[in-house]
């Protein structure tokens, strides 16, 4: 957009030819104007874009009931972070966004295609056996309006109970409701 507006004014006052002079000077000026439209709209669809995460940054909000509000695994992300051991390494069946855990968190739809697990171990006993033999302790999966993310979480936790869960929560971002459950295998 600025050379727009350099190439105009060199246009339209001669100066690529080697003319000096006043040619057209409203010219210039209406370049001017529509890059100012331009770059305001712009900067009006930034800040609207952008309107949710204000209060955060002018300290209005804490970043934790920003974090609460906005991401909704972050309630698990905490209770993970606070009360896991260090070395657990966790399945996340249905978590699509780890980066707020402290552990490390391996999503279910890279491991199966690492190693195809969910063709191979067809049975609760030889999927359990499988997932405890690649060191995972724990599995947290993600159920969105009611609903499993697919039949091989069954085989995964068997009849466990889950020793952590919350929700539902509604996304923000996207009408549905999200239930998280932590489970030890």
């Amino acid at each position: 957009m600025p050379e727009l507006v350099g190439t105009s004014y060199r246009n339209c006052w001669g100066q690529d030819a080697g003319i000096g002079g006043d040619e057209c000077p409203e010219y210039a000026l209406l370049t001017g104007i529509i890059f100012l439209l331009v770059l305001g709209f712009n900067g009006a669809i930034c800040l609207y874009h952008n309107r949710h995460h204000y209060p955060v940054v002018f300290n209005l909000e804490t970043e934790e009931e920003y974090l609460s509000k906005w991401v909704t695994n972050y309630p698990m992300a905490k209770y993970v972070n606070q009360n896991l051991p260090i070395g657990a390494k966790i399945l996340g069946v249905g978590i699509y966004k780890p980066y707020y855990f402290k552990r490390w968190v391996v999503r279910d739809g890279v491991l199966d295609i690492w190693e195809g697990y969910r063709s191979k171990y067809t049975t609760e006993k030889s999927m359990q056996a499988y997932l405890k033999s690649q060191d995972f302790s724990y599995v947290i999966y993600k159920e969105i309006n009611g609903k499993k993310p697919d039949d091989s979480i069954n085989r995964i936790i068997g009849g466990k109970e889950a020793i952590f869960s919350y929700g539902p929560v509604q996304n923000i971002e996207k009408p549905q409701k999200e239930i998280f459950f932590l489970y030890k295998l």
